[in-house]
């Protein structure tokens, strides 16, 4: 086990220091590496998951318990963190959903892929795709409407300065989120699945090229990003961490005991949500001007402590589901 461990997350290291390296040399910035993030999000990640879907069958993606698994642990996180934030620790509103967002929305399309794809090869998509729709249709929408109904003229509570919330239609912001091809790609191949249609091979190859170069690009662009966030420890990171690190995955592998599931799809399930923080979080906070740093800081530390506290849960997961 211990060398599938380092199998699979030393080339995730190696990626998104390469990154890191690049950021520090100042080969790539935050805004030079956005029109490779859009290549990643657009392109390649889509074509790699329309293509897994092909690897399920029919019975796999009829499973519902691996759907309500994700989103009671995602929601779950969320309404926590934001309770939390919003209650205990007296932030706005939006700050506190912003916080919801950072400890509840895994970073699944950057490294969730690239670690079980080297764990499980395709067959360890499931969770990446079932856990987009959640996130595309549920969590991100409910930060969004939390923000909205926060409304313009709004103060950061923690920088004393008043930052407005940009006015803008929320029905466009959300329909924005479900028509990216990070959505409507992996639809599309679940409902063609359901109809028993076979993607041809010359397709299959030739989508499959461009889904093929998603992991080690999405890690590249993870550690330029990341050399451009500030590193701090503060209450609410420190919150965010505990919460997306540990309290996340656990939850999930109390619902699937519950579910009585097991196999590749639950370890995959416990891995994904095991993922640090996603890299979108600080850039929904800067669109609404609300709580970046402490977003920018949270993803920081979520993603580098993940080396060990992800390596923790795929062997518990292994320990718990295989089988």
């Amino acid at each position: 086990m211990f060398q599938t461990l380092l199998t699979c997350l030393v080339p995730v290291c190696f990626c998104v220091a390469l990154g890191a390296v690049a950021g520090w040399l100042k080969i790539f910035d935050t805004e030079r590496i956005r029109p490779i993030s859009t290549y990643v999000v657009v392109f390649a990640l889509p074509a790699l998951l329309f293509v897994g879907i092909f690897k399920f069958t029919v019975q796999q993606l009829s499973q519902w318990q691996n759907l309500v698994t994700l989103l009671v642990a995602m929601m779950a996180t969320w309404a926590i963190a934001y309770v939390f934030g919003r209650f205990v620790w007296r932030f706005s509103s939006g700050e506190a959903a912003i916080m919801a967002l950072t400890s509840s929305f895994p970073n699944m399309a950057y490294i969730g892929v690239a670690v079980l794809t080297a764990l499980f090869s395709t067959t360890g998509l499931l969770p990446v795709i079932l856990g987009n729709f959640v996130s595309s249709f549920v969590l991100i929408p409910a930060t969004v409407l939390v923000l909205h109904l926060t409304g313009p003229g709004k103060s950061d509570a923690r920088s004393g300065s008043a930052k407005p919330v940009p006015k803008a239609s929320l029905a466009r912001d959300i329909l924005h989120t479900a028509v990216q091809p990070l959505v409507w790609a992996p639809l599309l191949g679940i409902a063609l699945v359901l109809t028993h249609f076979s993607l041809p091979d010359l397709a299959s190859t030739s989508i499959g090229t461009i889904g093929d170069t998603a992991g080690g690009v999405a890690l590249f662009a993870v550690g330029v990003m990341l050399f451009g966030f500030s590193f701090r420890i503060d209450r609410e990171v420190a919150t965010v961490f505990v919460l997306k690190n540990f309290i996340q995955p656990a939850i999930a592998t109390a619902v699937l005991f519950a579910f009585g599931l097991h196999g590749v799809m639950a370890e995959g399930i416990v891995i994904v949500l095991a993922c640090p923080a996603a890299t979108a979080c600080p850039m929904l906070a800067s669109s609404y001007r609300v709580g970046e740093k402490s977003a920018a800081a949270s993803v920081a530390v979520s993603t580098v402590s993940s080396l060990l506290t992800l390596s923790g849960w795929i062997l518990c997961s292994k320990a718990a589901f295989a089988g």
